[in-house]
C-alpha cells in the first residue's frame, strides 16, 4: 500500500480552504451587489399605510403611499452605491444602495429615511400605474 504523504494532504486541505474562501467571497459579492431596480418599503411600516419606492429599468422612480403617487422622476447612478434622483420639478434626492437596504435624503427631508427592499422588480402595491 502506498503511503500518502503529509505534505500532499496539506497542499489538498490548502486547495479546499481557498475554493471555499473563494465561494464565499462571490457570495458576498453578489448580495452587496448593486442593483437599485425593485420595490423598497419604508422601514419599519406596515404595508398598508406606508410609502415606497419603485425603481424601473428604464431610470424612472416613483415615490408613493397606497392610492396615492407622491412624486415621480428619473434616476441616475453617480458613484457605486449612490444615485441622484430628479422628480419633475428639477428636486435632486440622493440615495445610497447597500445590499437590500436603501439610504434615502431628499423630498423637503432634512433627514436619512432608510427602505427596505422587498422585490427584485417594479411593484406598485394598491397603486394604479398608468
Amino acid at each position: 500500500m502506498k503511503k500518502i504523504s503529509i505534505g500532499k494532504i496539506f497542499i489538498v486541505l490548502l486547495l479546499i480552504f481557498v475554493l471555499v474562501l473563494m465561494y464565499g467571497n462571490i457570495t458576498q459579492s453578489n448580495q452587496l451587489r448593486n442593483n437599485i431596480v425593485g420595490t423598497y418599503l419604508l422601514q419599519g411600516s406596515i404595508p398598508t399605510d406606508s410609502h415606497y419606492l419603485v425603481f424601473t429599468n428604464d431610470n424612472k422612480y416613483t415615490y408613493y403611499k397606497p392610492f396615492e403617487i407622491l412624486d415621480e422622476g428619473t434616476y441616475s447612478e453617480t458613484d457605486k452605491r449612490l444615485y441622484a434622483m430628479t422628480n419633475q420639478s428639477g428636486h435632486i434626492s440622493q440615495a445610497i444602495l447597500y445590499g437590500k437596504t436603501l439610504y434615502f435624503y431628499g423630498n423637503n427631508s432634512k433627514e436619512i429615511t432608510i427602505y427596505n427592499k422587498i422585490e427584485s422588480i417594479p411593484l406598485y402595491i394598491n397603486l394604479k400605474k398608468e
